[in-house]
């Protein structure tokens, strides 16, 4: 599907934290993979971080560390705090919403909050372990990436963008029984369509908090019935806090996305 880096063509969006001692950057997948790889993801540790928080962004990710294999990392229905030791060294893939069944063989439906050693990885695990150049450790996992299906009315659905769909549409464009759908739906991604969406319209609402001043008319924006609505969805997607509250962390936080545009060559 993809032979690998060409040219220098992939870009690192950079995010370097050294007031909490992370460094994190997001490294862009070649061309043919855009459709399914949202980017591929590093994160080092100068210091012990007993709490890092991690939010729930209707992804699944491949994460390698210094296991044998690479962790299957499901879908995240609620932050997470995780223990990093100093000189803690992270790779992850990180699939777009509904993607990452194209390429790994999974239990899904049971890996919500969950993850589990990638079968079928143990090479690539090697070839990663045996190069610090970041280069290379890309080329490896973009030689291993292989679609083992086509993708399906689940993908079309969720790459379709809509904000907040009922379940009644999403079946007609689907030409399913919304039973049906909902049972694709968690045998792909883990979750069911409304649950989906509401951490996508949560992950959104985090995207663009840095640019609003209002946050009435952000909830408005990204599909809030009101105020009230997205504080309360808010609080539960973000481990209990608020939004203003939320704006004091934020820098603390290497997903959804970063929000320096900055970009370096590889």
């Amino acid at each position: 599907m993809v032979a690998g880096l060409c040219g220098g063509n992939h870009l690192i969006a950079t995010q370097v934290e050294r007031m909490t001692g992370l460094e994190y950057r997001e490294i862009k997948p070649a061309q043919a993979l855009l459709p399914y790889i949202e980017c591929y993801w590093t994160l080092r540790a100068n210091r012990d971080y007993p709490a890092y928080p991690v939010l729930p962004d209707g992804c699944a990710d491949l994460l390698f560390s210094t296991a044998p294999e690479l962790q299957l990392v499901g879908n995240m229905t609620a932050a997470r705090s995780f223990s990093l030791s100093k000189g803690t060294d992270l790779l992850g893939v990180r699939f777009h919403p509904a993607m990452a069944v194209l390429f790994v063989q999974a239990p899904w439906q049971e890996l919500a909050n969950q993850s589990i050693p990638a079968a079928g990885t143990r090479q690539l695990a090697e070839q990663i372990g045996a190069t610090n150049q970041l280069v290379q450790r890309v080329a490896a996992i973009e030689n291993w990436l292989r679609p083992v299906r086509d993708p399906g009315p689940v993908q079309r659905i969720v790459s379709a963008g809509a904000t907040n769909p009922p379940m009644d549409e999403l079946s007609r464009q689907a030409g399913l029984s919304s039973r049906h759908l909902r049972r694709l739906f968690l045998a792909e991604i883990g979750l069911a369509p409304k649950h989906l969406f509401r951490i996508l319209r949560f992950r959104r609402a985090i995207q663009r908090m840095a640019c609003r001043q209002s946050f009435a008319s952000l909830a408005s924006e990204v599909g809030y019935y009101d105020q009230a609505h997205f504080i309360h969805e808010f609080r539960e997607f973000s481990g209990g806090y608020t939004p203003a509250a939320w704006q004091i962390r934020m820098a603390d936080f290497s997903n959804p996305v970063s929000n320096n545009r900055s970009t370096l060559a590889v």
